[in-house]
């Protein structure tokens, strides 16, 4: 028996791969239900977590594993080729359709997501729906093909082709939350615009100076906060699936992880802004003075520990994702890109 013969053996002997029935079954060390949970962690928190990337993405390898093993079978004796062609079209419709459901639940998080402008919120959608586009195609020709070669083709294609769990979950759930701290620094801008006036108005020299260091601070952290997320943006939103491209793949995964890196140093600048403006109210209530015939009004609590919302979108910082066929690189601009972002 050839090595082929040997791996489909171990396999079908371990229940990865059944002998008989419509479908193969999930690997048990990384159950569907655990993988769904983790899109839906990614999707929902502020930041999408590291080892919720990497379970997401490990599933693209497992489903990987299952496609080779029956795209390299031979026909023998306990299954041919019928068989194989039977498993590989219910092994196709299985993952398209997962793959399917899972795009629909990060479109209903896009439509759904709040602090993104309306152009970020369009540039998405369009990426998701272009890929369950290209998945029910997929799904609906696998089902169609009578043709060995053509079907493994097809079914071959599902991971390497499009890496919709390596790839452009990861990408869409990153890109969703680096807009929202695009919307976040604006919202903080305008929270430090009302504090220098306030801050300038006081009469208190020594509570003007620690009052001003704060707001330095606060200005500051925000700024770096912008940096990361324009640069996390630019690392991310011209990935394209590696077609197989072992270098390829390994630059896709380490873009994906730095820029979760970036977005959570952003997230992280923004916690400690928003506590400056916390000591930075400390400093103001209580104070009144005169300056200019106008008393100074102690600040309202909904402009320090807690950011008044919601602001009006900003316009014209959407970014455009274009999908193009499986052969030819993606082509993306994103208008908050600095031109100095680091392009990694």
């Amino acid at each position: 028996m050839n090595a082929i013969l040997t791996k489909m053996g171990a396999l079908f002997a371990t229940g990865v791969i059944a002998v008989t029935g419509a479908a193969p079954a999930l690997a048990a060390n990384i159950a569907g239900a655990h993988v769904d949970a983790s899109i839906k962690e990614a999707l929902t928190a502020d930041v999408p977590s590291a080892s919720d990337l990497a379970t997401i993405e490990a599933q693209e390898d497992t489903d990987q594993a299952q496609i080779d093993a029956l795209v390299n079978a031979q026909a023998n004796g306990w299954c041919g080729w019928d068989c194989i062609d039977k498993k590989l079209k219910a092994l196709g419709d299985k993952m398209t359709t997962n793959r399917i459901n899972a795009l629909n639940e990060v479109k209903t998080y896009v439509e759904n997501k709040k602090n993104i402008t309306d152009d970020e919120r369009a540039a998405l959608l369009s990426e998701v729906n272009t890929n369950i586009t290209d998945m029910t195609d997929l799904k609906a020709k696998i089902d169609a093909d009578t043709k060995h070669a053509d079907l493994a083709a097809d079914v071959g294609s599902i991971t390497i082709d499009y890496r919709i769990y390596m790839l452009v979950i990861p990408q869409v759930s990153l890109m969703a939350s680096a807009d929202h701290k695009e919307w976040v620094y604006t919202d903080l801008t305008n929270v430090a615009a009302d504090l220098q006036t306030k801050i300038d108005n006081l009469s208190d020299e020594q509570k003007k100076a620690e009052a001003q260091a704060k707001l330095d601070d606060m200005k500051a952290k925000i700024a770096d906060a912008k940096a990361n997320a324009d640069a996390a943006i630019a690392e991310i939103v011209n990935l394209a699936p590696d077609h197989g491209d072992v270098n390829v793949r390994k630059a896709d995964k380490a873009a994906i992880a730095d820029a979760q890196t970036k977005i959570m140093a952003a997230h992280t600048d923004y916690v400690d802004a928003r506590a400056d403006v916390k000591a930075i109210n400390a400093i103001l209530n209580g104070q009144s003075s005169s300056a200019g015939g106008h008393t100074i009004m102690k600040v309202s609590p909904s402009s320090g520990s807690s950011i008044p919302h919601p602001l009006p979108p900003v316009s014209g910082t959407g970014h455009v994702i274009m999908k193009v066929n499986p052969g030819s690189p993606a082509v993306s601009t994103h208008a908050n890109i600095s031109a100095t972002a680091a392009i990694r």
